[in-house]
């Protein structure tokens, strides 16, 4: 499968439980494993986080400052459960005191650690995570060793909190109302979302409508009703020959949005 876009998500709870694993409070690198059930839908990859794997301090053979390493020994009960469940892993580490961006050293250790993962589970993909105090940064890792970023790294609990990277599907002067009225940092957030809609009629069309208006990065509609002449008084952009041949009511909210040509 091509992949061109990626994501990682997880609980606030793998949040902290990754955290407390990266930053143990002696101020030197250090390493955790994620394990991860993930979704691909037209070229987007999202993984999910099923499990977070701290390194016992036995299992390190150096923790610095600035550099970190492992006994590759310790990974092997993960990749064995990585293959019989079918999971992504995600090698992560830490940059105390530094910035959330892959070094030189962390290129290659990439290319090394993260690329042997799909001789245990060759479907993929497996990435790597690098968490500074106050960001993170996150990216694909394919079987050639060639690197793909991620997206955003989403944390969600009771507020959702991205991470990394934030690409809006929209010209920022087309949203500019938006900007002015809530800010560029929730103009950003909006616009890589994905948001469902169950039902695309009355209250379900005029939810995607100003979804879509306001910058949403993608809509995934649900409604398995194909559009009747009764239905024209509601629901929105819909017309006369679309009733009579039978167009389902997630396709017209499609259309209108391909036509109007926002980017969502």
């Amino acid at each position: 499968m091509h992949v061109t876009a990626a994501k990682i998500r997880m609980t606030e709870a793998h949040y902290q439980d990754l955290r407390d694993h990266l930053f143990p409070g002696d101020g030197l690198e250090a390493m955790a494993f994620l394990l991860c059930r993930r979704a691909y839908n037209d070229g987007r990859w999202v993984l999910l986080v099923n499990q977070v794997q701290g390194v016992p301090a036995e299992a390190y053979l150096c923790r610095e400052f600035d550099q970190v390493r492992i006994d590759n020994r310790y990974l092997l009960p993960l990749l064995d459960k990585a293959e019989e469940q079918g999971y992504s892993m995600v090698k992560c580490h830490s940059h105390p005191g530094g910035a959330a961006w892959f070094s030189d050293v962390d290129d290659r250790s990439d290319r090394d650690v993260v690329t042997s993962f799909y001789q245990w589970q060759p479907d993929g993909p497996h990435a790597s995570l690098v968490m500074s105090e106050n960001d993170i940064g996150a990216r694909i890792v394919d079987q050639e060793g060639d690197f793909l970023e991620c997206l955003a790294v989403v944390v969600v609990g009771h507020q959702i909190r991205h991470f990394g990277k934030q690409l809006p599907t929209q010209d920022p002067q087309v949203q500019d109302r938006m900007i002015i009225a809530f800010g560029e940092a929730t103009y950003r957030i909006f616009g890589s979302l994905t948001f469902g809609v169950v039902g695309a009629s009355g209250t379900g069309g005029l939810t995607i409508e100003s979804l879509y208006r306001t910058g949403a990065g993608g809509i995934i509609a649900v409604d398995p009703e194909i559009l009747e002449a009764g239905n024209l008084n509601r629901v929105l952009h819909s017309r006369l020959e679309d009733a009579a041949s039978g167009l389902f009511k997630v396709h017209i909210a499609q259309r209108d949005i391909q036509e109007t040509g926002l980017g969502t």
